[in-house]
């Protein structure tokens, strides 16, 4: 007695239905599966009922045929190995979802098996307009809001931003403690500055005091997906960047320390990034980002340590009409630059080390109108950790 399983694709790779952003493909493959007796010796089967089918079909030890078990994918043994049955390569690799074995109504000791294979991402190409240009369904969103912040400031107009740089703690003003910025600055990474004055021009002319100032913001955020590790036929898979996103997660509360998506070091902080689960293995990622004019710093008077602001007379040497007394207008002496998000960061030695590269350029391209490869990232060896 010997009996074989032959098989052969009756709806394959051309059944697919491609997800709109953010939700799965589908492919469903439908085949036929035959135990034949080879007359010799007794007839008998090992395959009687469909839940036998799909018994064999999971069974990781099958030295030939076909394999299909839920959450890995579906192969095929080519005579030599065992290879992943990958209709397109633009999805990436398929997942088995659902496998519906049935006896096949016309032929004895014959099934029908519908597996369903799911998956997420973006069909993507190399060839222009620009490289990691889409032309399927993209899992990639990349919004942009204006907004403002409200502030106290001494000074508007045309400021003198502060400058990125690493260094040590730095008092500016006197022993009386006037003009100091920090009192523990960091010595990777942070702003630190000895008396940097705002320049620009005063609009503290209400008795010294300060007003409230609208400073442009932008919210940036990106929304992409990131595949969680998975087993797959006894061997564990995944995206590199699904380990990279705790590192990812780091980042929140920290400034660009070289240029991100067009714009200069110091102005993009990380303020929020979100994992969430999505569609089995799969996770959305949200990293929300806000541009600001001031480079996310505040105003600071020079003041004393108990806390009066020296002020000075905008009218001196003005002649009063006759008979009138001069109108003196105070304004703050000197405003300096506080930061109160201190640490920059670098996303690596690569473009793509903590994005998906393919996010990394169409979030970069849609921007600043460039794939960003123009960037160069800081190192270890730059002062940045």
């Amino acid at each position: 007695m010997a009996t074989t399983l032959t098989w052969h694709i009756l709806r394959g790779s051309d059944d697919i239905q491609q997800g709109a952003a953010f939700d799965p493909h589908t492919q469903t493959i439908r085949i036929l599966i035959e135990e034949c007796w080879d007359g010799a010796g007794e007839e008998t089967y090992t395959i009687n009922y469909p839940h036998d089918l799909v018994e064999w079909l999971g069974d990781n030890n099958n030295a030939s045929g076909i394999k299909a078990a839920v959450g890995c994918s579906f192969r095929f043994h080519n005579g030599t190995a065992w290879v992943d049955w990958t209709p397109t390569t633009e999805f990436g690799n398929w997942r088995i979802r659902s496998i519906v074995a049935k006896t096949h109504p016309d032929k004895a000791h014959a099934w029908v098996a519908e597996i369903t294979q799911t998956n997420m991402g973006r069909m993507l190409s190399d060839k222009a307009p620009n490289p990691g240009y889409e032309f399927g369904a993209p899992c990639l969103s990349v919004n942009s809001v204006m907004r403002s912040r409200s502030v106290n400031a001494w000074r508007g107009g045309q400021l003198t931003l502060p400058t990125e740089h690493a260094g040590t703690q730095v008092f500016a003003g006197d022993q009386n403690g006037a003009g100091r910025i920090f009192d523990n600055c960091p010595t990777d990474w942070a702003l630190c500055h000895s008396g940097q004055d705002c320049g620009g021009n005063r609009i503290d002319i209400n008795g010294g005091n300060p007003i409230q100032y609208n400073v442009g913001q932008e919210q940036i955020t990106l929304e992409f997906i990131a595949r969680a590790p998975y087993d797959n036929w006894g061997v564990e898979e995944g995206d590199t960047e699904w380990n990279q996103l705790y590192t990812l997660r780091g980042l929140i509360n920290r400034r660009n320390a070289e240029a991100w998506f067009g714009y200069d070091p110091g102005y993009l902080l990380v303020s929020d990034v979100s994992v969430q689960p999505l569609h089995h293995e799969f996770k959305r990622v949200v990293v929300t980002m806000l541009y600001d004019e001031w480079k996310h710093a505040t105003q600071r008077p020079w003041a004393s340590k108990a806390g009066v602001i020296a002020t000075e007379d905008t009218c001196d040497g003005v002649t009063p009409p006759q008979g009138e007394l001069a109108l003196i207008n105070l304004t703050a002496l000197t405003v300096w630059w506080v930061q109160p998000f201190q640490q920059l960061a670098s996303l690596g030695t690569s473009a793509g080390l903590l994005f998906p590269n393919e996010v990394w350029k169409q979030a970069w391209y849609q921007l600043d109108g460039t794939d960003g490869s123009s960037y160069t990232a800081k190192t270890a060896a730059d002062g940045c950790t």
